[in-house]
């Protein structure tokens, strides 16, 4: 529709661009300046106010095509809209009062008359709208007008006229540098619990200073599995959805994101998403089972090739289980200088902007959140209730909370799981998959003292009593020095009808419901601290220790539970003390933390003293570490150790390697943890003697792990049990434990895709299938006198620590914890350490005993079996990971055995260390079976191994540097052929 001149003014008033005035000032200015042509066309008046900035282009075509706009809705005036992904739905806007640019999206009108869809896009909004990050799009409010509503959100960079996606190839480095930046975005992103959900390389945007911002999407609701996903609104995400994602119901999750954020990556190396083309069930099974083509063969280099595979890993256990680890990763292969974090330019009205944002509200439909030990926030009394005036009181969070009695009869029952307010939960039948073994890159490695000290109260209080407290059964009882009590004069659950057992009548605490004890009730804490603070622990740490180091001396049975170690254990804390310049008995808490870089373990320490003044002399205590700088901060370097100051904090240090002090000064001593263990921290106590954190693969996978010797002899004596014994879908787990008056320990399991209900359920189900195993391995050991009676009473008391346990529900997460005598946890820890360190048969403590003999000679070895699985890895650490399962499995073997890929001989006939070796699941077969199958899946002929194809080769040859010694030799057919050695039979076909 055409207008004419007269027509485009009255529009530009109505539309509200011009008021009266400004419109009969421009229109006098206009017949004085404009040209005769510009004079005569409304396009050329639309031209005119373009150039003095009275309108924007969009706003002119509007007007040109005949509409008074609408360009105002409230408070914001629409300038232009972006006509390509990924702002394709967003128009560019101006905040009239504040004129700050912004982003407005409007929400279709079937989605505002929709009350479903509305409110959930109210309640994504609300949950957002909180998450900020330096390299996320913030998200600044959900406007509703009479006829429009809309999102508003921030503008990535108001001065470009054209954001525009990422499109690779662009050079390795700064795909990485692009990736770390929206991984440590994600990592805020998940540590809210929330999940981005439809991540590719179109929403990620490169500034022009080089920034990243991370582009969200708020309106539509994530998808549930991939049936949803099969619309042209969303077919460009099949190119970056995980596996997993094709089982129904699944949602998007922070492992799902870290899949695709690899995908994306690879896309920005190669220029194509990693397996283009096809429809969409192509896709599907491609990303289910088709490995990703080698990024080496595309000149990338090796250490950016592995970041990727584990990113993208088929499997979401062998994935990074954070994107903050995703981050740590792709650090390492940055330069220096490419670390340095890259500020936008300041937008001036910013500020004032956000002073006139109203606070988001709560959606009509949310419940109110109910209060629990993990909102540590000041009582809010019920209207409907009184709070009780005197007595013992429990709380109840989705279960109840027992308080702890005294001197009251044990309960006969064992505990059961209580789920309060839902529906009955069935129970997963329990599926155990095989451990997925990551990469070793060295042998056995010898950890620090500090890891010693530290892990050794792990090793002893957690795993040590962990596993055989869940692994017993109920049963009899005794007391901390293993003299059995009668059961009136024990700690129990409730007492018999009638008598006082700390129950309680009906009333509120906290604002939460008292209920009385019943026996399934949870134990209440003996403490109640704040919770848990991991400041200045370094980023990437999936693995918390915190102790309470001068409470534990200051208690009798703390320093019990200390010298129940064992003398290793002394000798290492001995070792620390004088690494650090402080004695445990001035630390008021003690933060461990793991690490690790290419699979060897790091550690570092957060050590908050009782005594600010004690910090005074610790340099001259350090031995006058030299002084270094990084991210405009201050740190100590010696030749041990790097050490830290906060300038704010000065009853605090840090401790551990350059790495992590590095990362501590980067991230400013607020570095985001895992998300799942986050959920943890939130609601653990401060005031316990000891807490871990951990996510399962930290523990089993890299704390466990083959190849790791601790005192009481290879990891792979706990690592087994506890595969076993993790719930299916768990995220991550913490395990805390106070030695006051009575033992309390509590352990609590968090699932983002399992109910926590059915958590609880299913752990408590993986307790009850395993009745006897303690006695029975019991009857197998030989004690020596040294420890008889506690060996002979031991499972005594853990079956009576079986029935002192109670499960149930927090707020997020599964629950369960239990009251004992005080002296039961140094018995509970001397006995489970003797046991831990014995083997059926031999007499521990009698210096006489030997390991059973192992094949003696390679040609037994080679037939001897073997277990080994992992779903993709390198060649080299495939054979490394195998070497090192024969050395676990034969610690004592009669001679040196080693395999050794001929790296040379490799490159001749085009091969390399790096081939992927995928979907291995070694089953009691044969090393020689095992080292066949490595070799030929590693090169993929698709012939048998006895084809001349196959150039890939092991054999039993001279050890090149020892010539006189025979190892086994990952070689090829020709080299074979050169130095006359024998093939195998299986490469040779006859």
């Amino acid at each position: 529709m055409s207008v004419t001149i007269a027509e485009f003014w009255r529009h530009a008033v109505a539309s509200r661009l011009l008021d009266q005035q400004q419109a009969e000032e421009l229109v006098a200015t206009f017949q004085d300046e404009a040209t005769s042509a510009q004079r005569t066309t409304p396009k050329g008046l639309a031209d005119w106010l373009i150039r003095r900035q009275a309108i924007t282009r969009y706003q002119a075509k509007v007007l040109l095509a005949g509409r008074p706009g609408p360009f105002i809705y409230g408070d914001y005036r629409v300038e232009s809209r972006s006509k390509q992904p990924p702002l394709a739905d967003w128009f560019r806007a101006k905040h009239m009062p504040t004129e700050h640019p912004v982003l407005l999206r409007f929400l279709s009108p079937e989605t505002v008359r929709n009350e479903q869809q509305w409110l959930a896009v109210q309640q994504r909004v609300n949950e957002q709208i909180e998450v900020q990050h330096p390299n996320l799009q913030d998200l600044f409010g959900l406007v509703s007008l009479p006829r429009y509503r809309f999102l508003v959100a921030q503008d990535p960079e108001p001065a470009v006229p054209e954001v525009t996606p990422l499109a690779g190839p662009i050079p390795a480095q700064e795909a990485c540098r692009i990736i770390r930046l929206a991984a440590l975005a994600l990592a805020q992103l998940h540590l809210q619990g929330q999940a981005h959900g439809e991540l590719f390389p179109g929403c990620l945007f490169r500034t022009s200073q080089g920034n990243v911002l991370v582009l969200r999407e708020w309106v539509r609701p994530l998808p549930c599995d991939l049936t949803t996903m099969r619309t042209a609104e969303t077919a460009h995400l099949l190119d970056y959805l995980a596996p997993e994602l094709s089982q129904a119901g699944l949602r998007p999750n922070p492992l799902t994101d870290i899949y695709a954020l690899g995908c994306s990556l690879y896309e920005l190396l190669t220029g194509e998403p990693p397996f283009p083309g096809g429809d969409s069930d192509s896709k599907q099974q491609r990303h289910a089972g088709t490995p990703i083509q080698s990024l080496l063969d595309r000149g990338i280099p090796k250490d950016v090739e592995n970041v990727v595979n584990f990113m993208m890993g088929k499997n979401p256990s062998v994935r990074y289980q954070d994107a903050a680890t995703v981050a740590e990763q792709l650090a390492a292969c940055l330069e220096p200088e490419q670390l340095v974090v890259v500020d936008s330019p300041a937008v001036p009205t910013l500020a004032r902007f956000v002073e006139t944002l109203p606070r988001p509200q709560q959606t009509s439909y949310s419940p109110a959140v109910r209060k629990t030990p993990a909102s540590r926030s000041a009582p809010e009394p019920s209207p409907k209730s009184e709070l009780p005036s005197a007595g013992p009181q429990i709380v109840i969070v989705d279960d109840a909370i027992a308080s702890q009695p005294v001197d009251s009869p044990v309960a006969s029952t064992p505990p059961a799981i209580v789920v309060a307010d839902a529906a009955e939960v069935a129970v997963e039948p329990a599926r155990h998959a095989r451990r997925q073994r990551r990469p070793s890159r060295s042998g056995r490695p010898a950890l620090p003292p500090g890891v010693i000290a530290v892990a050794g109260i792990f090793a002893g209080l957690v795993l040590i009593i962990g596993v055989w407290w869940l692994w017993g059964t109920g049963g009899g009882d005794a007391n901390g020095q293993a003299e059995v009590k009668q059961a009136p004069e024990t700690t129990g659950v409730a007492g018999p009808p009638g008598e006082s057992s700390g129950a309680l009548s009906a009333g509120l605490i906290d604002g939460q419901q008292v209920v009385p004890d019943d026996g399934e009730q949870l134990w209440k804490s003996p403490t109640w601290g704040e919770p848990i603070s991991f400041e200045y622990s370094p980023p990437g740490a999936q693995l918390f220790f915190v102790l309470r180091p001068s409470a534990l001396l200051a208690s009798a049975e703390g320093q019990r539970v200390l010298q129940a170690l064992g003398p290793e254990f002394a000798a290492a804390r001995k070792s620390w003390e004088q690494d650090a310049g402080v004695n445990w008995s001035e630390i008021s808490q003690l933060i461990m933390t793991l690490h690790q870089e290419e699979l060897r373990l790091r550690v570092a320490f957060v050590v908050k003293l009782d005594d600010s003044g004690q910090a005074q002399d610790l340099l001259q205590r350090w031995g006058g570490p030299e002084q270094q700088q990084a991210h405009d901060q201050t740190y100590y370097q010696s030749p041990k150790w790097c050490y830290y100051l906060p300038e704010e904090t000065a009853s605090v240090f840090v401790m551990g390697g350059k790495t992590e002090v590095e990362g501590v000064l980067e991230f400013s001593g607020r570095a985001p943890p895992n998300g799942a263990i986050e959920k943890l921290r939130r609601v653990s106590d401060a005031d316990h003697h000891f807490s871990l954190f951990s996510t399962p693969f930290s523990m089993t996978g890299e704390l466990l792990r083959d190849g790791r010797e601790y005192f009481f002899g290879p990891a792979r004596k706990l690592r087994e049990p506890l595969d076993a014994l993790f719930p299916q879908g768990l995220d991550a787990l913490s395990v805390s434990m106070h030695f006051g008056e009575q033992f309390y320990l509590e352990t609590r399991f968090f699932g983002r895709t399992r109910d926590r209900h059915a958590l609880a359920a299913d752990f408590h189900k993986r307790i009850a299938e395993i009745p006897d195993q303690i006695e029975r391995y019991s009857a197998r050991v030989l004690p020596h006198p040294y420890w008889r009676m506690v060996a002979n009473r031991y499972p005594g008391m853990v079956r009576f620590l079986h029935r002192q346990l109670r499960i149930g529900v927090g707020r997020d997460e599964a629950v369960i914890n239990g009251v004992l005598p005080a002296p039961a946890a140094h018995n509970l820890l001397f006995g489970g350490t003797m046991f831990l360190m014995s083997q059926p048969g031999v007499a521990l403590v009698d210096n006489s005993a030997t390991e059973s003999a192992g094949p003696q000679n390679l040609e037994l070895l080679l037939a001897s079996k073997i277990d080994l699985s992992f779903d993709q890895q390198s060649l080299e650490f495939s054979i490394r990971d195998l070497g090192q399962e024969v050395k676990d499995r034969y610690p004592n073997l009669p001679f040196d055995f080693r395999i050794q890929i001929v790296g040379a001989d490799l490159e001749n006939d085009g091969i390399t260390r790096n081939q992927q070796v995928r979907n291995i699941n070694l089953n009691d077969k044969s090393l020689s079976e095992s080292l066949t199958e490595i070799v030929v899946v590693a090169q993929a002929t698709g012939k048998p191994p006895s084809h001349p194809d196959q150039k890939l080769i092991w054999v039993v040859g001279p050890d090149p540097e020892q010539p006189d010694k025979q190892i086994v030799l990952v070689t090829t057919r020709s080299a074979a052929m050169k130095n006359n050695y024998t093939l195998p039979a299986v490469f040779r076909g006859n």
